[in-house]
């Protein structure tokens, strides 16, 4: 079995590719931890995530602080309404990424450190 090591920059660029951009990265033993913002396209909405990836137990723990750039403020249940969705929006997206990351991994024997 050939089995290729697939690095925390690998990782990130994964990320990278899908607009998604890493302050701080590190792994402390069988867990991978990810510092990630983003901001959406043609808005004021930045997100920002911590993101840990424990490889043993195949399973993601996500945090996500979301919010308008500093100069906005909420004013208006809408804009609220507006901020959730765009948190679930991001939620699915990473989680799209995290899949495919699993599934280079399985595809092609690929073993994290």
């Amino acid at each position: 079995m050939l089995v290729k090591s697939l690095t925390l920059d690998d990782i990130e660029d994964v990320f990278k590719d899908s607009n998604i951009f890493t302050m701080a990265s590190g792994n402390t033993g069988d867990v991978l931890k990810f510092f990630l913002y983003a901001k959406e396209e043609n808005s004021h909405v930045l997100i920002l995530c911590e993101l840990k990836i424990n490889i043993l137990l195949a399973s993601a723990n996500i945090n996500i602080k979301i919010g308008y750039l500093p100069e906005d403020e909420i004013i208006s249940d809408a804009q609220e309404t507006e901020l959730f969705k765009h948190s679930q929006d991001f939620s699915h997206y990473l989680i799209t990424c995290l899949q495919n990351l699993k599934n280079l991994i399985i595809l092609d024997n690929l073993s994290i450190s």
